[in-house]
């Protein structure tokens, strides 16, 4: 499943990068978070309408 734009992964990737940055949170966690699982999720979980199919 490839709902996702590549751009919003992108952002959501530089959102979740700044945050880790700012809070100082430790490296184990800030991977954990961005990774594409994440992205997927929390893109999905987000955009409430449909994307076309590619």
């Amino acid at each position: 499943m490839r709902e996702c734009i590549i751009f919003e992964i992108t952002m959501l990737y530089m959102m979740y990068r700044r945050v880790c940055n700012e809070e100082n949170i430790h490296k184990r966690h800030c991977l954990h978070v961005s990774s594409e699982n994440i992205y997927k999720r929390h893109c999905l979980h987000v955009r409430s309408e449909p994307i076309p199919a590619q």
